[in-house]
């Protein structure tokens, strides 16, 4: 018996996973504007995505090939998979009981212009650095032309530094929010931002700066969203990437004829949801290991340790052997490119199931450090920045199983807010130091 196109045993994960998504979202939303943002809603927000809208989306029109391969009969142990990693990263979180955390300066609103231009205009110049100083010829992604990148061995870490733009853009967002000044400068970086993301192709930057700045708007503002609004914006968003996926040139921009193609059928909000693929990759890898993928141990981890080192220097590392000698099981050598899974199939990958409760449930304990965090500090708005840009790189995590990606991702987008946060903080605690008047006239 089938119920919502799926079969009995899938319906059961799959209505466990959607009843307790809908129930901690409105628990959430009950509790207003600032509790509503809450690691564990982000969370439910990327599942949602990937592990409930995206394979009924799937399974309800038959598109369930993947390279042509039926990845149906993997939708059950997926399900599951998507269940348990869900329930360990709420209990992480629940069993975590830190309750208050540092209390931290308030810096006045001229720090969040300051370091937002200067993550910006950093990282703008390392991405010009890294297209050999050819970014004129990227920054309109209807009329891109494709550049070749410099750098040599430290590439990579230039082309990367194009991250910095979402916390740089976030920081001068809020400062608007909180002036109503500096307008000039946050549509122009804006309009870079999203012009090269759109550009290059891959929309996670566009997921992690929507996402850092409906979060800031929300926290800054106390405004509660509105569930209507919401779910208009987020049929919108989804098409929009949508039709970046059907007419995106990696380094080249749009081709916006490719939306007349007969051979297109697809809508353009079901080809938003393409992305979700990867969930059947990860009943996939579930599946194969161990009869068919050995297990890859602390492989995952001794490869994110090794992932940042140049080839240059370190030619034996082969950071993603174990990803793609995975993926390449499952769709053979030449079809396996641009194949990926959730977080919870590599911690599966690596030890089992028993590797998905521990991986998981370390997420939600350290999402609730980072939330306790922000509840002690939730009237500094250098502090709710970090935060939104922290919390928005969940998806990330969730969404990419990849564990050096994971991490070299983190080092080039959250890391620069913590550490604008820390310069900040240690400049006006030196300024103090050097002007003890300063406190007694505060």
């Amino acid at each position: 018996m089938k119920v919502l196109f799926f079969s009995e045993a899938e319906t059961i994960p799959f209505l466990l996973l959607l009843i307790t998504s809908i129930v901690v979202l409105v628990i959430n939303y009950r509790k207003g504007a600032r509790f509503f943002w809450s690691p564990i809603t982000v969370v439910v927000m990327v599942f949602s995505y990937y592990c409930l809208l995206g394979p009924y989306q799937a399974a309800s029109t038959g598109e369930t090939y993947d390279r042509l391969i039926n990845m149906r009969p993997f939708y059950f142990s997926a399900f599951w998979g998507a269940f348990i990693s869900f329930a360990a990263i709420v209990a992480g979180f629940v069993l975590n009981k830190k309750r208050i955390s540092k209390l931290y300066a308030m810096l006045p609103d001229t720090s969040l212009s300051y370091y937002g231009k200067a993550l910006f205009v950093m990282g703008f110049l390392l991405f010009t650095i890294s297209v050999g100083g050819n970014i004129l010829k990227i920054i309109n992604p209807l009329d891109a032309e494709s550049v070749e990148q410099v750098g040599g061995s430290f590439a990579n870490y230039l082309s990367l530094s194009l991250n910095f733009l979402i916390p740089g853009v976030t920081f001068l967002f809020a400062y608007t929010i909180r002036t109503r000044r500096g307008i000039a400068w946050l549509l122009i970086s804006v309009l870079l931002a999203v012009s090269l993301f759109i550009t290059l192709g891959f929309r996670f930057r566009l997921v992690l700066l929507v996402l850092s700045l409906a979060i800031t708007y929300s926290l800054l503002t106390g405004k509660r969203i509105n569930p209507l609004a919401a779910v208009i914006g987020i049929f919108l968003f989804i098409s929009a990437m949508g039709v970046i996926n059907k007419t995106r040139q990696y380094g080249r921009g749009l081709d916006l004829s490719r939306l007349n193609s007969k051979k297109e059928k697809q809508t353009n909000f079901a080809s938003g949801l393409n992305e979700a693929r990867i969930f059947q990759t990860s009943g996939a890898i579930i599946d194969y290991v161990p009869q068919k993928i050995p297990y890859a141990g602390f492989t995952p981890i001794s490869s994110a340790i090794l992932f940042p080192i140049p080839k240059a220097i370190l030619p034996s590392k082969n950071s993603g052997e174990y990803l793609f000698g995975a993926l390449d099981r499952i769709y053979g050598k030449k079809a396996s490119k641009g194949a990926a899974f959730l977080m919870y199939a590599e911690y599966y990958l690596a030890f089992g199931w028993s590797g998905i409760v521990i991986g998981c449930f370390l997420i939600g304990w350290f999402s609730k450090h980072l939330w306790i965090w922000y509840l002690s500090n939730w009237r500094n708005p250098m502090i709710t920045v970090v935060y939104a840009v922290s919390v928005s790189y969940l998806y990330i995590v969730i969404s990419r199983g990849y564990l050096p990606q994971v991490t070299m991702f983190f080092f080039f987008t959250v890391a620069p807010a913590f550490f604008v946060f820390w310069l900040a903080q240690r400049k006006m605690r030196q300024h103090f130091i050097q002007k003890p008047s300063a406190i007694h006239a505060s």
